[in-house]
């Protein structure tokens, strides 16, 4: 029992400071401060958050304190595509579609759209089993 006790206690101050580090990310996003916020975000995406995996890539696509950089922003969004955020298939169809870090692929860019479909069909449940 006290292992179990000491495993969610643990689980859930990560959460919480995952929580915090997510705030404090979009904070320094929301006041320019990209350099700050690209720290952030980038430490968030490899511990697994989807949400900032997505922002390390509009970063990247944006151009936002950082040069302009369609491959690493496709890298970035097939990356969230495999932790099931729904956003991540949306862009990589969006990369496909202007052939932007990729060669213009309008059959792969409709694939990418259809999984996006099919997360959201799932109501975002296990989205990361349609990245393949």
């Amino acid at each position: 029992m006290k292992i179990i006790l000491a495993l969610f206690i643990s689980v859930m101050f990560t959460a919480c400071a995952t929580t915090d580090n997510y705030k404090i990310a979009n904070e320094a996003y929301e006041k320019k401060d990209y350099l700050i916020a690209m720290q952030k975000f980038k430490v968030l995406s490899e511990q697994g958050n989807s949400m900032a995996t997505i922002k390390v890539g509009n970063m990247f696509d944006a151009g936002q304190g950082i040069n302009q950089n369609f491959e690493e922003a496709m890298k970035y969004y097939k990356l969230a595509a495999k932790q099931g955020h729904v956003l991540g298939y949306i862009f990589v169809g969006a990369m496909y579609e202007n052939g932007q870090g990729v060669a213009k692929d309008l059959t792969e860019a409709e694939k990418w759209k259809n999984l996006a479909k099919k997360c959201e069909a799932q109501t975002f449940k296990n989205c990361e089993n349609l990245y393949r």
